[in-house]
């Protein structure tokens, strides 16, 4: 019985470490993703976008207090915009770094540029805040995307490695 309880042990300390393993991978695609958005909708964007005037009615600075004992800022703000049907969409974004001087005592709503999907408005952004061209998006979102998300997931792969090299070596230990 007592190789048995040992291979269970052995099996539970795989999945375990299995675990930890995709799930630092994972987190590393949901902080590329965050941080990068989805660089498929900014295709659509590029190619297929309409443009339309939008007013940004709502804008908020975000200061955080950095791990190296400096403010961190970043700032929210919605805005609003009709697309060709006549319907008015409210949408959002975010930036880093301190709010633009133009947002931050809005009295009067502040006049913007909005590029849409027309099949899907829903899928929105501010026009200056999309990559310019495909070779940029391709740079900006894609490769840079792909560097962190390697730097980043290389914690998960690892853990993932080491877990299979260690069960292996366990259940030849065992055998043996």
């Amino acid at each position: 019985m007592e190789p048995y309880q040992s291979k269970q042990k052995i099996k539970l300390r795989l999945i375990r470490n299995l675990v930890i393993g995709l799930s630092a991978i994972t987190a590393a695609f949901y902080f590329v993703y965050s941080a990068a958005g989805n660089p498929y909708h900014e295709y659509l964007l590029i190619t297929k976008g309409v443009t339309t005037n939008g007013f940004i009615a709502d804008a908020e600075e975000i200061v955080e207090d950095g791990d190296d004992g400096r403010a961190h800022f970043s700032h929210y703000y919605s805005y609003t915009f009709r697309v060709s049907s006549g319907k008015e969409l409210t949408s959002h974004g975010e930036g880093q770094g301190r709010l633009p001087n133009e947002l931050n005592d809005l009295k009067r709503p502040y006049p913007i540029k909005v590029i849409y999907l027309k099949k899907n408005p829903e899928i929105n952004k501010v026009k200056n805040t999309i990559s310019e061209s495909i070779g940029e998006l391709l740079w900006r979102k894609i490769g840079l995307g792909a560097v962190l998300f390697i730097a980043f997931s290389s914690i998960g792969i690892l853990l993932l490695k080491n877990a299979i090299t260690e069960y292996s070596s366990a259940i030849k230990m065992q055998n043996s």
